[in-house]
């Protein structure tokens, strides 16, 4: 779900799948090694955030959460872009008339919409803002991702 918020967007089918995830698999996930891994690999702030748009605006319970969230997570400035972005980005009102490049990703405005997500999700998950990109320009370099 990040890597695809990272470079587009996600719709309310991907917050509902994660939502169904921890509602059926509660009691076979082992938090305290899932907290401990997100740590890890330095994305539990966007995880938190997560989380809470599950339980404030979903309705998940919050025993269903495999860990809390701190008390004071903020998702609504996430959840506004689900609502703009939708899933994959595709109908983001904000970026319809925008210019679409061949070699930058064929969405419109594909070049400014990444580097906004980047200043956006590096505070939350740093590395994975950082990498994406880089990974996803060498695959295209490559020819493994012809999209």
């Amino acid at each position: 779900m990040l890597k695809h918020m990272i470079s587009f967007g996600i719709g309310l089918r991907q917050i509902c799948d994660a939502a169904r995830l921890y509602i059926t698999y509660k009691d076979q996930i082992d938090a305290q090694a899932l907290f401990q891994m997100y740590k890890e690999v330095g994305i539990l702030k966007w995880v938190h955030i997560l989380h809470h748009i599950l339980t404030k605006h979903i309705g998940l319970p919050n025993d269903a959460l495999p860990f809390s969230y701190p008390e004071d997570t903020q998702s609504d400035w996430m959840l506004t872009e689900i609502w703009h972005g939708g899933n994959f980005g595709y109908y983001d009102d904000r970026f319809v008339n925008g210019k679409t490049i061949k070699t930058i990703p064929v969405h419109p405005d594909g070049a400014k919409r990444l580097w906004s997500n980047f200043k956006r999700y590096f505070p939350y998950a740093p590395q994975e803002a950082i990498f994406f990109p880089i990974i996803k320009l060498y695959s295209k370099f490559i020819g493994i991702d012809r999209d």
